[in-house]
């Protein structure tokens, strides 16, 4: 007799024992060893078979759903071409009648306008005759107004120069005053026996100003030495301006432009 291992408790049990008396145990009876690979390996065949067919169940409802998709979109599609081509018959129909419309208004409409400018054209042409009577009224009213204006032009032009000239004949004065004024410092010794003015320049720079550039001639007598004659020129400026209606002048400067005893 000889004792043995308890593949369940692993206590001590005789070989002669029928049973173990620890776990109750029967001693002849031998259990297969588990295999876990081949378990793990069979899981694995159950799992890929249960994808093929939930693969080929989705994948056949997946064909079956495009198909009716396709024959859904199909069926739009027709349904849509008869709608748009039904729409376009109408579309054109109306397009036509609208036409025929556009034609009878755009024909009514050319026949008032032809009125219209038969109508216009006759109204122009009265006033273009009321307007060339006008005009001509109006042309002679000018050239009697411009006549007019040109006779008061002249009136003034004639009584402007007769101002002028009267101006200039009272700043005449002035004017050899400065002269003899200017020409009396040169040979103190000297008299003036007469001073004229010589020559004259007038420029009218406006209607209210004139500019008058006076040359005068004073004749001198007299001398340190004996009894000398002889001339000196002097140059005058002045200037008239319109004050009112009348003219007033002014000298504004003199210088000598020659001596005839230097």
């Amino acid at each position: 007799m000889s004792l043995t291992t308890c593949p369940d408790c692993n206590n001590q049990v005789s070989d002669i024992a029928p049973v173990c008396p620890h776990c109750g145990r029967p001693a002849n009876i031998k259990f297969p060893k588990i295999s876990y690979k081949s378990i793990l390996f069979k899981i694995i065949i159950v799992l890929l078979l249960l994808f093929i067919v939930a693969f080929s169940f989705y994948y056949y409802y997946e064909i079956r759903n495009k198909k009716n998709m396709e024959d859904l979109e199909e069926s739009q599609k027709d349904f849509i071409s008869q709608q748009y081509h039904r729409q376009y018959e109408q579309k054109l129909l109306a397009e036509q009648e609208r036409k025929k419309q556009n034609e009878e208004l755009l024909r009514q409409k050319r026949q008032f306008e032809e009125q219209q400018r038969l109508k216009e054209e006759e109204i122009l042409k009265q006033q273009k005759i009321l307007e060339e009577k006008q005009i001509q009224q109006k042309n002679e009213l000018v050239q009697q107004q411009y006549k007019i204006e040109e006779q008061q032009q002249k009136q003034e032009d004639e009584l402007s120069k007769i101002k002028i000239k009267k101006a200039i004949e009272d700043l005449a004065d002035k004017v050899l005053q400065t002269a003899m004024t200017t020409a009396r410092p040169t040979h103190p010794a000297s008299k003036i026996s007469n001073c004229i003015i010589d020559d004259q320049e007038i420029t009218k720079k406006n209607d209210s100003l004139i500019e008058l550039n006076m040359h005068c001639k004073c004749h001198m007598v007299g001398g340190i030495i004996g009894v000398v004659s002889y001339n000196v020129g002097i140059r005058v400026t002045a200037r008239l301006e319109k004050v009112g209606n009348d003219f007033t002048g002014s000298v504004i400067g003199a210088y000598v432009t020659y001596d005839e005893r230097q």
